[in-house]
Parts: structure tokens; C-alpha cells; sequence
């Protein structure tokens, strides 16, 4: 498993992170920030009123879900 990991990511790469910044690399986040997933999310192929319309209503769906 390790080689395999390594193959992935380097060794070198890895001692720059920590046990806990590496963890959530691997892992992810426990909880979702989503006001910052928002301001930095990115979207192509929309027209303007599909765009907006269809990540409005998007944002809200989001913005119901618990996180627990």
C-alpha cells in the first residue's frame, strides 16, 4: 500500500505537510464551509439567466443539508 502511495505522491511532497494538514488532504474537511465553497466555486456552460437561475437554486439546496 505504501509503494503504491508513494507512486501517487511523492515522498518528497509529503514531508512539507503535516499529520493533520495531510490528513485532511486525504480525507477531506469533517465539516463544509459552504459560504466559502460558494465564493470560490467556478462555472462554465451556463447562459447567464441558466446559470444564475439553476446555482441559486443550488445554493439553497446546499444550504438545507446538515452536516451531521
Amino acid at each position: 500500500m505504501r509503494k503504491g502511495f508513494y507512486e501517487l505522491v511523492p515522498l518528497d511532497w509529503i514531508k512539507f505537510f503535516t499529520v493533520d494538514e495531510l490528513e485532511s488532504f486525504m480525507c477531506g474537511l469533517q465539516t463544509i464551509d459552504i459560504h466559502d465553497w460558494k465564493a470560490h466555486t467556478e462555472t462554465r456552460g451556463f447562459n447567464n439567466y441558466v446559470k444564475s437561475l439553476t446555482m441559486h437554486r443550488f445554493w439553497q439546496i446546499m444550504a438545507t443539508y446538515s452536516q451531521v
